[in-house]
This record gives C-alpha cells, sequence and structure tokens, in this order.
C-alpha cells in the first residue's frame, strides 16, 4: 500500500482539475484511484530495489529507481516522479510506504 501525504492528494486534485466531492461523485474514478495505491502482497523497503516494477491492483505499473543520492523513487505511467519518504509503516495486516504523489 502506499500511502500519499495530504500535499500529494492537493497536487493531484489540482493537477486533473477536481476536488473530493468530484471524486466522490464518480465511484469508478474513484475506485482506480485507491486501487492504484495497493498491491498485492507487501511491498517492503528490502524489495525496492531498482528497476522492480511493481504491479498496482488496477493494472497500472510503477517502476522503482533510484536517484544519485541513492534515494529511493518511483515513477508512475504519467510520468511522476514520486518520493518514498517513509518505509515499512505497519498498519494492521499490511504494510504501507509514505510517499509525495
Amino acid at each position: 500500500m502506499f500511502m500519499p501525504r495530504d500535499e500529494a492528494w492537493a497536487a493531484f486534485l489540482a493537477e486533473v482539475g477536481s476536488s473530493v466531492d468530484g471524486l466522490k461523485q464518480s465511484k469508478d474514478t474513484l475506485t482506480d484511484l485507491l486501487m492504484y495505491h495497493i498491491t498485492s502482497g507487501a511491498v517492503t523497503e528490502d524489495k525496492m530495489l531498482p528497476d522492480t516494477v511493481i504491479p498496482m491492483s488496477n493494472v497500472a505499473d510503477v517502476h522503482v529507481s533510484s536517484l544519485w543520492d541513492y534515494s529511493t523513487v518511483l515513477n508512475d505511467e504519467a510520468g511522476r516522479t514520486i518520493s518514498v519518504n517513509g518505509w515499512d509503516i505497519m498498519a494492521g495486516i499490511s504494510v504501507g510506504q509514505k510517499t509525495d504523489g
């Protein structure tokens, strides 16, 4: 599970020209968006190596890469680069990664 920060959600809503209320009006869009942040199985820090492809539950892929400073980033199919800034956050039986996108 990838957990965007509030700032990431605000940036996304501005990018698509919508609001939380607008997303609530479209069940299909909201479902796709939420499924985009869920993976099958636990994707922990030790599995997020450069060139790894992570299949998301909405059938999109996220690609893992490393920057010059060895920080891990995710690249989505829309061309966004997403920083991972919280690793292996346990949430019940799930594990999450806090991201900026």
